[in-house]
């Protein structure tokens, strides 16, 4: 599931994210904010990154709500998800709570978690 490390899929989802809005949409972008240190050397457009963008920047703390909601009521509506709620799932929505570490422990990882981030490298 995790092929490649967490920025290195941060930066593909930024730049198919870029260029699925040009397409799909034939909106033209002048300018590109980063919330992170992530950079996008595929694109031609001037872009700046932000650390802690999200407090700082209106329209990154804008995206950030709009993408964790969205990745939450994708978690939610998993049609299995009462198999992964051994781990937690629908209430942590796989941020490493307490209860969810326990879980891990006791259970081990589900397909869903990447093993190469943070705890999971453990197991």
């Amino acid at each position: 599931m995790d092929e490649i490390n967490i920025l290195r899929a941060t930066e593909q989802a930024m730049a198919l994210a870029l260029s699925k809005l040009q397409l799909d949409s034939g909106i033209n972008y002048d300018y590109v904010l980063i919330d992170g240190t992530v950079k996008l050397p595929m694109i031609t457009q001037p872009q700046r990154q932000v650390i802690k963008g999200d407090a700082k920047v209106l329209s990154i703390a804008a995206a950030s709500i709009i993408a964790k909601t969205y990745r939450d009521n994708k978690i939610l509506n998993m049609p299995d998800l009462d198999y992964y709620n051994i781990w937690d799932i629908a209430s942590n929505k796989g941020y490493g709570t307490k209860k969810h570490l326990d879980a891990i422990k006791l259970y081990g990882l589900s397909d869903l978690h990447r093993r190469t981030f943070g705890i999971c490298r453990n197991y």
